[in-house]
């Protein structure tokens, strides 16, 4: 078309050139913005895949420091019932040997000359209170009872002597004022001992050469042991 001039070209190939730019333009602005977007979307995708990751990790971090936290525990649980144990034993061991150690010697003391001599077997009332009470061997103490099953110090000694039909109160202190008082250098088998201010706090009875017969005492249950500790006075039922 040499030598043609503008006017010549074809005014519909003009337009539809011209609608092709245009769409060309559009078509590219709209994959940038599509590409944009695919960017932004995997720049996303990329930081929460990197958080999950992360949280991954922490995860069995955590897991295992739980882990190590409950076996670690454990251990020390298992140290220390086993120290409970050991220090459990040894407390009983010691106090076993400790009240050994007071029982020999409050019998020691019990024996020296002229403290609490020997004395002949009892009769009478006093042999039927020491019978009753030698039958009445291991059952367990219990405060205020007076028998059968259990008893208290002064419940054993009333019962004792209610066998015998004398009637004593049913409390150490009382018993302790009717009764006529001797010294402990007199006192025969079937006598009281009893200790605490006038005789309030415990009461047995005395079965010669330093022993007596108790509920609870040095001992939880109906016991015979030496005389321990530091007997307030003695008196005889009559």
């Amino acid at each position: 078309m040499s030598g043609q001039s503008l006017s010549a070209l074809d005014y519909r190939d003009a337009e539809q050139l011209l609608i092709g730019e245009k769409y060309t333009a559009t078509q590219a602005s709209a994959d940038a913005a599509l590409l944009t977007q695919l960017n932004a979307a995997k720049q996303r995708l990329d930081t929460e895949q990197a958080a999950a990751e992360h949280a991954r990790v922490q995860a069995s971090a955590d897991r295992q420091q739980i882990a190590s936290a409950r076996d670690s525990l454990a251990a020390a649980t298992a140290t220390q019932q086993q120290t409970l144990s050991q220090v459990q034993g040894q407390l009983v061991l010691l106090v076993a040997q400790e009240q050994q150690r007071r029982a020999a010697v409050a019998l020691a003391a019990a024996q020296v000359p002229g403290a609490f001599p020997t004395v002949p077997a009892p009769t009478g009332a006093a042999a039927q209170a020491i019978a009753f009470a030698r039958s009445q061997l291991g059952k367990p103490y219990q405060y205020a009872a007076a028998g059968p099953d259990s008893y208290d110090c002064s419940g054993l000694v009333m019962a004792a002597y209610a066998s015998a039909g004398i009637r004593l109160p049913h409390y150490s202190g009382a018993q302790y004022a009717m009764l006529p008082h001797i010294a402990f250098g007199a006192m025969l088998a079937g006598d009281l001992l009893y200790w605490g201010d006038q005789g309030s706090e415990h009461v047995a009875i005395y079965l010669g050469s330093g022993q007596i017969i108790e509920a609870g005492g040095t001992g939880d249950d109906v016991h015979i042991g030496p005389i321990w500790g530091r007997p307030f006075g003695a008196a005889r039922p009559s």
